[in-house]
């Protein structure tokens, strides 16, 4: 049987061709992790670097025992690219969950993973806007790794519980 991976890059802001990448959320099976990138607070862990982590993740895609669920695959490919990690998901060894919620349910007006979740699964996330909005906003960079890591985490998990409900 073949494993899944979900996987979700976290960013400063949403702009995929050019946010700094704070982390990169995981799941599989029943755990999900968070490996930080670019946090800047002191004490932060020591951060992996997105390049080096990219390629790892490419090389694990690149496997057939192994499939893919993402949000957005199009956004983590430019993420990824930035990096200098050429992402490949076959199509027949992919899940895209974001493409997915517009096919199914094209008169959906929010299609992020809290969206999607909460009408999929019928489950509440935590709020991926931990930084706050406005003038008040921190950025999520300078937030510690465990929080970031905890609201991510779940969101990569749930990726895999709306994917089993999407096919």
């Amino acid at each position: 049987e073949r494993g899944r991976l979900s996987f979700l890059s976290v960013l400063e802001d949403d702009d995929a061709r050019h946010a700094p990448v704070v982390g990169l959320a995981l799941a599989s099976g029943d755990e999900a992790g968070y490996a930080p990138i670019g946090h800047v607070y002191l004490g932060r862990p020591d951060p992996v670097p997105a390049g080096e982590l990219g390629a790892r993740l490419a090389r694990a895609l690149a496997s057939p025992r192994l499939s893919a669920v993402t949000h957005d695959d199009k956004r983590e490919r430019h993420v990824f690219a930035r990096a200098g990690a050429a992402l490949h998901l076959e199509p027949a060894l992919a899940h895209d969950v974001m493409l997915a919620g517009y096919l199914l349910a094209a008169e959906g007006h929010a299609h992020d993973v809290a969206a999607i979740a909460e009408a999929v699964l019928g489950v509440n996330l935590p709020e991926a806007v931990l930084a706050g909005r406005g003038k008040k906003k921190t950025r999520l960079s300078e937030l510690d790794v465990e929080t970031v890591g905890a609201t991510f985490g779940a969101h990569a998990h749930a990726l895999l519980s709306i994917a089993d409900e999407q096919a």
